[in-house]
């Protein structure tokens, strides 16, 4: 028991070390995160598109919108709680240490039930994960609570412990952190399910995490300040698997938009395309026009007012009307996945040290980590699979990482492909924690269940 305790205080004590060497390490804050959902329930004075001070103004009397994600309700509390002690200021710094400890806090709450190789095992890849994903949490980005919050969530799933309401309450908070967290639902409800089987408790008590959950998940799909933009991203998605986008000279999304632009005629779809009204348009461009500028485009002619209401009534049913015209689904599928394990991570506004810190230890780290995530990953979740003696675990693991790059091209088209793939492959850390914890953790008992 003692040395248990000695090996969870070395623990913490190496999370409150690597925190404060990250920390010490930040350079300039790159980006302003997502202006509309996150900062602007927060009281502070920053301008949208801009690169924010380390020590952002508070200048605003009162948020100018509520909450709409668990990012702007901690946002907004820290932002509170800076005015009533009478700071002028919201130090970015401080939010990265407020996310970075809840990140350790929940990975030193699992690690209580591990003991001797298998804790310093998940310690490593609890600090591996941590090194390569922090750099959201010195942002304002949506996913920067998302991947916060993923260590208690594999606290909560661990069937030993498991309690649907704890449990419950954090797949809520993660499926309203970010729209994307939506496609996580398959795995959780995995998770509720060995849950309630391991502690015996009758299949019924399931209902409370299916409420929960789509209470969730429809709150996060109609959120108080949509833009209607899906429409276009969808079929940019599609639009640029039919150019070979896995083919272009580019590794990122800005390089890809800058090919594009400067080879727009010759990327031309070929042949016209007939599965919906302006489908050529929506194929051929980009993102832009956004769903809300052609909303406020309609106000100026009835033309202008019919287009928008027939572009932004595209929808899923026309997307497959278009995927069988001009592609295949099996060349969709491929497109996505060639993409993902070819794209490079090291994305300059989430870097820690931004420009400045690159050739620093800390920017030298992250570059090796993140410069071809998908495919290390990938490798980490093959050789977890290798030892591991469980199917269901494998399953899962397939699930998260094979799916995720077609969630998010369905969700967000190609537009900042690597930064909404990040979140899903920082989710890759609960199965591969999992998969682990299952081969070299003793039998998991199972309660009886009550009659």
């Amino acid at each position: 028991m003692q040395t248990a305790r000695q090996s969870l205080v070395l623990s913490a004590l190496i999370a409150v070390l690597l925190i404060a060497v990250f920390t010490v390490s930040l350079g300039p804050v790159i980006n302003n995160g997502d202006y509309w959902r996150v900062n602007g329930s927060m009281w502070i004075d920053i301008r949208e598109w801009t690169q924010p001070p380390r020590v952002v103004p508070l200048g605003a009397e009162q948020a100018f919108l509520r909450p709409e994600s668990p990012a702007g309700l901690l946002g907004m509390m820290l932002a509170g709680a800076h005015r009533l002690v009478g700071a002028t200021g919201f130090s970015v710094a401080l939010w990265f240490v407020v996310l970075s400890s809840i990140y350790w806090s929940g990975a030193i709450a699992h690690l209580t039930a591990l003991a001797g190789r298998m804790r310093a095992t998940c310690l490593l890849l609890f600090a591996l994960f941590y090194a390569t994903f922090c750099g959201f949490f010195y942002s304002f980005f949506e996913e920067s609570f998302t991947i916060a919050i993923l260590p208690w969530l594999l606290f909560a799933a661990d069937p030993r412990r498991f309690n649907i309401w704890i449990f419950s309450a954090l797949c809520v908070l993660l499926l309203t952190s970010k729209s994307q967290a939506i496609f996580f639902f398959p795995v959780l409800a995995f998770y509720a399910w060995r849950g309630i089987r391991a502690r015996g408790r009758p299949l019924w008590t399931g209902l409370v995490f299916l409420l929960l959950c789509g209470a969730a998940i429809a709150a996060t799909l109609h959120k108080s300040h949509p833009v209607p933009n899906s429409y276009n991203r969808l079929f940019n998605g599609l639009g640029w698997t039919t150019m070979q986008v896995e083919d272009w000279p580019a590794t990122q999304f800005s390089q890809r938009l800058a090919y594009f632009s400067a080879n727009r005629e010759a990327l031309a779809l070929p042949g016209p395309v007939t599965c919906v009204p302006g489908a050529q348009r929506l194929m051929g461009t980009t993102f832009w026009p956004t769903g809300q500028e052609i909303l406020d485009a309609a106000e100026t002619s009835d033309a202008a007012a019919t287009q928008a209401e027939t572009l932004l009534s595209l929808g899923l049913s026309e997307f497959a009307a278009c995927l069988g015209e001009v592609t295949s689904p099996a060349e969709y599928l491929a497109t996505t996945f060639e993409v993902a394990m070819g794209s490079d991570y090291r994305l300059e506004y989430i870097a820690l040290g931004g420009p400045r810190g690159e050739n620093s230890l800390i920017g030298k780290l992250q570059s090796v980590l993140l410069a071809r995530l998908a495919p290390v990953m990938l490798a980490v979740l093959l050789i977890v699979a290798l030892v591991s003696a469980s199917p269901s675990g494998v399953i899962v693991a397939i699930y998260a990482f094979g799916a995720a790059p077609l969630f998010v091209i369905l969700g967000d088209g190609f537009y900042e492909f690597e930064k909404h793939m990040m979140p899903h492959l920082a989710f890759l850390l609960i199965p591969a924690i999992e998969l682990l914890r299952r081969r070299f953790s003793a039998p998991e008992p199972t309660t009886p269940r009550a009659a």
